[in-house]
């Protein structure tokens, strides 16, 4: 553990609030941090659909922003960096989250046993945990990108994100003394994320992805989708003697909320990718 407290992690000490990783706790520290500011993601949960749908209708009969991009002629390449950003604090977030999601099964655990055990949120690695749940908000920004650019709002677009921010207000605050569900989603997201992002930033710099890599970033999250389900049915109903299954007693609404959410992203990226790579599109006749 000493390595990876070592490596990019915030300073440690009492006046960094709830970051402060010398005496970690899930319950004084990241709890925390979505209890006292309550009113802050209650105020960015309701705003952000006023907001995006309020821009996108103040753009009606506006030019796009440039904001940068492959053809853009910006003096800055806003999004590229923005991408950049994401990508980086994905990776790092890799880096400390997922070889603390994976040490209970390299120690000989079983998978079930893995995500239904207690003790995972003790390890003070999980200040990125905390870290990639209060970034749900900052990616408010994607959408506010898409929408000062003029691009295509899809639902994909929007609802996941809202729903995603809301998810991780709940589970910090409800699910870490139930599960681990928390440190895999965590992992899950952040990995795929380190690879969005990074591709997203390449293409913004004029490089043209070939579409079989396109087509891996959408199974990939895809993918992500599937063992997102598979890892929420696991800590419902698996077995009791691995203390799963407490999820459903003790938070049956949350556990249905956050399946729902899991499944309702595998029908809208599945929607996707069958859209993007497995449907012909007419091409227009001319006149």
């Amino acid at each position: 553990m000493v390595a990876y407290e070592n490596f990019l992690v915030l300073p440690k000490g009492s006046q960094y609030g709830y970051l402060d990783t010398t005496s970690w706790s899930w319950a004084s520290n990241a709890s925390a941090c979505f209890e006292d500011n309550h009113n802050f993601f209650l105020v960015c949960a309701l705003s952000f659909y006023p907001v995006i749908f309020g821009i996108r209708h103040i753009m009606k009969d506006r030019e796009p922003f440039d904001l940068g991009g492959a053809k853009s002629s910006a003096r800055l390449n806003y999004i590229f960096w923005w991408e950049v950003g994401l990508a980086l604090f994905s990776i790092v977030g890799v880096y400390h989250v997922v070889p603390m999601a994976m040490a209970p099964l390299f120690e000989g655990k079983s998978l079930a046993e893995s995500i239904c055990m207690d003790g995972v949120h003790g390890d003070p690695r999980n200040v990125w945990t905390l870290l990639f749940m209060l970034s749900k908000v900052a990616e408010f920004g994607d959408t506010i990108f898409v929408v000062l650019r003029k691009k295509p709002l899809i639902l994909l677009q929007h609802y996941h994100h809202l729903a995603t921010m809301l998810y991780c207000w709940y589970g910090s605050r409800f699910v870490y003394n139930l599960n681990n569900t928390n440190v895999y989603f965590a992992g899950m997201n952040l990995t795929v994320h380190s690879i969005m992002y990074t591709w997203y930033a390449a293409t913004r710099t004029g490089w043209r992805s070939p579409k079989w890599m396109m087509m891996c970033v959408t199974l990939l999250q895809l993918v992500q989708m599937v063992a997102g389900v598979s890892i929420v049915l696991v800590a419902g109903f698996g077995p009791a003697s691995m203390k799963c299954g407490t999820w459903v007693k003790e938070g049956l609404y949350g556990f249905a909320g956050c399946l729902f959410m899991y499944f309702s992203y595998l029908v809208l990226f599945g929607q996707l990718f069958v859209s993007n790579y497995c449907t012909k599109k007419e091409k227009e006749k001319p006149n």
